[in-house]
């Protein structure tokens, strides 16, 4: 009985996260134009979110104690620093740029 209630728990619950969320089928070209308009912008923010997260976490890694040996103070603060005139800043903003 349990494992029943439990199935029929979780197509409840699936159901109800669909019924949340309707599929939206485009029947006009304006409505069709305005689909493609909406997942491109949500694609292209998803990626320049990846990106920023990606330089952060290179940033992070490269002022960690970790590299204090290896690499330089300068290096550290001209390179790797989020902000400002780094190198690393200009990379992200040069290939935000490039997002399509």
């Amino acid at each position: 009985h349990s494992r029943c209630g439990n199935a029929l728990e979780q197509a409840y619950s699936k159901l109800t996260i669909v019924m949340k969320h309707p599929l939206r089928i485009p029947t006009s070209f304006k409505e069709w134009k305005e689909f493609i308009r909406e997942k491109s912008t949500s694609r292209k923010k998803h990626n320049q979110e990846v990106l920023w997260d990606f330089a952060n976490a290179i940033s992070s890694e490269a002022l960690s104690n970790y590299w204090r040996n290896d690499i330089s103070e300068t290096m550290v603060k001209s390179v790797f620093r989020m902000g400002g005139n780094s190198k690393l800043t200009k990379m992200y903003f040069e290939a935000k740029k490039q997002l399509k």
